[in-house]
């Protein structure tokens, strides 16, 4: 009976089991071993870019199912900022970034600066170190005037914004201003895309 059956059917089983192995090996390629989390994403990109592990430190949804994130290592001194995509609501993908940058002792502000076009859109990312312990306050401003707050958490700090392709604005993105504010609400830093680090003073 099950003879009969394999006979009768052999095409289409041979036809689904092509299908099935070609869908594997499309989801293999595309994602990682670890789709699930991001953190899974997180460590396979770290072992594919031979960097120790890191844990996510702040993570902002940027659009259309994509987030920045910021990976910090505290063991090595190290952070790295990297992109990933959600689909279906199930799979993380790694969509890159920049990875390997170094917690200095006497950088006490940078303004580190990364882009990646995902889809229609250029997501901008601005992030660094807070060595000062003055600062409590970073405001992010915009060529265009649009203005960001936050607040650095273990000597790190990160804000993010997409444009659309088209959209002309994009182009000045990197011209955007770094404020660093006391408790008080006193300025202490301004940092641009010319100066980007603020150094302690021996």
């Amino acid at each position: 009976m099950m003879g009969q059956f394999i006979q009768l059917y052999r095409g289409h089983l041979l036809r689904w089991f092509i299908i099935l192995a070609a869908a594997l090996f499309l989801f293999r390629i595309h994602y990682s071993a670890n789709p699930w989390t991001p953190e899974g994403v997180v460590s396979e990109a770290l072992l594919g870019m031979e960097m120790p592990p890191a844990q996510i430190h702040t993570m902002i949804e940027s659009g259309d199912g994509n987030y920045a994130v910021l990976l910090y290592d505290e063991e090595h001194g190290l952070f790295h900022q990297m992109y990933m995509s959600r689909s279906l609501g199930l799979f993380w993908e790694n969509r890159g970034g920049g990875f390997g940058s170094e917690l200095k002792p006497d950088t006490l502000l940078s303004f580190k600066m990364g882009m990646s076009t995902l889809k229609q859109r250029r997501h901008y990312c601005f992030m660094g170190q807070v060595r000062d312990p003055n600062v409590t306050r970073l405001r992010v401003v915009w060529p265009d005037g649009l203005e960001q707050m936050t607040e650095p958490r273990d000597h790190l700090y990160m804000v993010t914004r997409a444009y659309s392709v088209k959209d002309p604005a994009s182009e000045n993105a990197w011209d955007s201003k770094l404020y660093a504010y006391d408790s008080s609400g006193k300025q202490l830093y301004e940092l641009t895309s010319q100066n980007t680090e603020v150094m302690r003073q021996p």
